[in-house]
């Protein structure tokens, strides 16, 4: 167990140590599609595998919370959701 803990933080710490994500948007006919970048998904789908969806949430949630940039129109809660459902899908 203290080597997925051990894991997991040293997880966390490359993402912290992450250049700032780098995404884009395009604007389809249901509202915002975001593109994530590619490291930053598959960091968080490694992470995913250990750990609780509600552990993940906290996670994203602390890194959309640090760093990233919102643009205009955009909330936390819009990047939050569409990063979560994209490390889900897969």
């Amino acid at each position: 167990m203290n080597k997925i803990k051990k894991k997991s933080a040293k997880l966390r710490q490359n993402l912290n140590n992450m250049s700032k994500l780098i995404y884009t948007q395009e604007y389809v006919s249901d509202g915002k599609k975001f593109y994530w970048d590619v490291d930053t998904l598959n960091a968080f789908r490694f992470e995913a595998n250990y750990m609780s969806k509600e552990e993940l949430l906290k996670s994203v949630t602390e890194f959309v919370e640090i760093d990233c940039h919102l643009e205009d129109g955009e909330t936390e809660e819009m990047l939050i959701s569409d990063l979560m459902k994209q490390i889900l899908q897969n």
